[in-house]
């Protein structure tokens, strides 16, 4: 919040309100399972997963794990050749 403000000139306080009401967008955006993009960044989108069985290594003991859905970031061609390219 620190660098954003002194980078941009504006208050911490307006600083730190824009990225709340960006988080709160992108977890509501999420929880109904809409892809949310950041440009140069990437998008944060919801895959769903397969039940499955794990084993607990302590008791040995078989779990099903239910199905359920995770948030996956894919990144964009810009950062993916940022990072290619070292950063320069």
């Amino acid at each position: 919040v620190r660098t954003i403000a002194g980078a941009s000139g504006l208050r911490q306080l307006d600083v730190e309100s824009v990225l709340d009401y960006l988080v709160e967008l992108m977890q509501s955006e999420l929880a109904a399972g809409r892809t949310f993009r950041l440009p140069g960044l990437g998008a944060f989108r919801v895959v769903p997963h397969g039940g499955r069985r794990i084993r607990n290594p302590r008791t040995g003991e078989v779990m099903e794990v239910p199905p359920g859905r995770r948030v996956r970031f894919v990144p964009s061609s810009a950062l993916k050749k940022l990072i290619a390219g070292g950063g320069s």
